[in-house]
């Protein structure tokens, strides 16, 4: 296991609050910094000598040597992250390098995020068109009926093989073998931090913000979010749940497959900029969690990271 050393510098510094990395890789010492302005991670040192120093000597050396670096350090720890490595389909702050912004998220399959992107655009769409009948209003959000049930059933669907495929790709087995529900689906609403997003369609003013995953838990998995509980009833006994298939439950249920979206490959990518995504709002909040980070490694800053897999305990 590698150790690193994360710290801040201390008010009056320029970057004071930006996270620093600091590691030792074959008697090598390679810092990073998370920039909290052009929400990258930079290198700051791609691989000096460190033979015969601790990681702590090598830090105090390598800051000796800036002329900008004359301030103390503050919330110095230790923690036990590897660099260069993310888990399958789970995107967190750190994976994108300041040089290589024009890659997106390269950390992540392409055949993978190809197939949600359009699979999600194709759902969008077909909520825009029942938005064109039924205006999204908080009067009209009751309304129900067979296109919105359709819409509600197909979104959720995709919903479960999402969730089911990050399950998979970290290696998770479920107590019911293949057979996954939300029992196991929850597990993920902590480590892709689902319930602190939000979304917003800020083509339609009169529409709320969601939060869809706000009171998932795994005490109450399928009644704890209505609009997978409403889905869960109107799949199963249509001739008398049919009313559950509402409008607002499929704005939901949209807007959870929106946050997934952006739960496993990151917010860095141009489809978000593109029709029909390009005028719905997904945020989460800004603040920066260490043990939420991935850490790039490479030994020359011209070179993008060789991203690694490591699997997920759940």
């Amino acid at each position: 296991m590698i150790d690193i050393k994360t710290f801040e510098f201390e008010a009056g510094h320029r970057f004071q609050e930006h996270p620093h990395f600091t590691y030792v890789v074959e008697d090598k010492l390679y810092m990073w910094r998370y920039d909290l302005q052009r929400k990258a991670m930079l290198n700051q040192c791609s691989g000096i000598d460190n033979a015969g120093k601790t990681l702590e000597e090598g830090l105090t050396e390598l800051l000796g040597r800036r002329s900008d670096n004359n301030f103390g350090i503050i919330n110095e720890q230790t923690i036990s992250h590897q660099p260069g490595f993310f888990y399958p389909r789970i995107w967190r702050i750190g994976s994108l390098e300041d040089n290589f912004k024009s890659n997106g998220e390269p950390a992540f399959n392409n055949s993978i995020l190809r197939q949600a992107v359009t699979t999600t655009s194709i759902l969008i769409k077909k909520l825009l068109v029942i938005f064109e009948t039924i205006e999204p209003n908080s009067i009209n959000l009751d309304c129900y009926g067979h296109e919105i049930r359709n819409l509600l059933l197909l979104t959720c669907m995709e919903i479960e093989t999402n969730l089911a495929g990050i399950l998979r790709a970290n290696d998770y087995v479920s107590a019911r073998g293949d057979r996954m529900n939300t029992q196991d689906y929850v597990k993920l609403q902590e480590p892709l931090q689902l319930s602190e997003y939000t979304v917003k369609f800020e083509f339609y003013p009169d529409l709320n913000e969601y939060r869809p995953f706000e009171n998932w838990n795994s005490g109450s998995p399928t009644q704890s979010i209505p609009w997978y509980d409403a889905y869960n009833k109107t799949k199963h006994n249509r001739e008398q749940e049919l009313s559950s298939a509402s409008l607002l439950r499929a704005i939901e249920s949209v807007s959870a497959l929106l946050i997934l979206l952006h739960a496993q490959f990151g917010p860095y990518h141009e489809f978000w900029n593109e029709s029909p995504l390009s005028n719905i709002l997904i945020k989460k909040p800004e603040s920066i969690d260490i043990d939420k980070m991935y850490i790039p490694h490479n030994a020359d800053k011209t070179k993008i990271t060789e991203w690694q897999e490591m699997k997920m305990t759940f």
